[in-house]
């Protein structure tokens, strides 16, 4: 089996340790952003952390009752913060906020029930992929708060061939397009736009919940089996190459999960985050 040795990103210890929980999100750049949380009776207390060459960002988001945000994302020179729940008792439920860099509240948006991912562009698109519980879609784009793209009546209602989504594991949103991995035939979907996209089927992959990409190479996380292990998969040439993964000093890193963006794929064990460029590995394919 081969090796490839990921790069220490940073530790984010100091950032969760007074905190109840804590998610992750790359923006559209390939950078880290840290949403923590932290429950006082009925209430919730966000901060976000933006980690950009070096430098962290550190915005505090105001105190919510009963609001708790699964989700972070650059929305322009706001932040566009998601529940993944939608609570439907509620007087005008909506699950997805907008605040500024001083964490005013701009607009709040519904994006519906069971959101599984979000992902923005830097031309303020949102791309919203769902679990199987979700009534509104298993992957839907937003602009504005307004829908612009749903993926069983732009793709797979006019196009029968393609595998219907039970449970959307893993997304990744490029400039070039929309890639999506999914769940119960987990085929590999290329979304170019509302009319064009890629179909790959049978790919030797199942269960993983991130993936980098760059052109036709993909780099998953663990699958089901929960290895210390990636997988580089050619969608071109279908052939698949697992990769045990080291930390820089040789030891094994025994990753808890993935996030990934672009061509990057982070790797976070407990509270260190390391992060494996796809580029690099293709790399040592041979």
């Amino acid at each position: 089996m081969k090796k490839t040795i990921a790069q220490f990103y940073y530790n984010i210890k100091k950032f969760v340790d007074r905190s109840d929980s804590f998610n992750m999100g790359i923006d559209y750049d390939g950078n880290l952003i840290l949403l923590t949380s932290t429950k006082k009776g009925l209430m919730y207390h966000h901060d976000l952390y933006h980690f950009i060459n070096g430098d962290t960002i550190h915005i505090k988001m105001p105190t919510l009752k009963m609001k708790f945000f699964s989700f972070v994302q650059p929305l322009g020179e706001n932040w566009l913060l998601v529940d993944a729940r939608m609570d439907e008792e509620e007087n005008d439920a909506k699950n997805a906020y907008v605040f500024d860099k001083e964490g005013n509240i701009l607009n709040r948006y519904a994006f519906g029930d069971a959101v599984e991912d979000i992902q923005t562009t830097l031309e303020g698109d949102v791309w919203v992929s769902y679990f199987d519980q979700s009534d509104v879609g298993r992957l839907n784009c937003y602009k504005d708060g307004d829908k612009t793209f749903d993926f069983y009546y732009s793709i797979r209602r006019n196009n029968q061939h393609v595998p219907p989504i039970d449970d959307c594991y893993a997304m990744n949103v490029t400039s070039d397009s929309t890639n999506i991995y999914y769940y119960s035939d987990f085929p590999f979907v290329k979304i170019i736009d509302e009319n064009e996209f890629e179909l790959y089927e049978d790919i030797p992959i199942v269960g993983s919940e991130a993936f980098a990409i760059h052109g036709n190479d993909v780099l998953f996380s663990q699958d089901y089996d929960a290895k210390p292990e990636v997988y580089l998969y050619s969608l071109s040439e279908k052939k698949k190459i697992t990769f045990k993964t080291l930390k820089p000093d040789g030891s094994i890193l025994n990753y808890d999960y993935g996030v990934g963006r672009g061509s990057k794929l982070f790797l976070i064990e407990d509270t260190e985050v390391y992060v494996l460029d796809i580029k690099n590995v293709t790399a040592k394919r041979n």
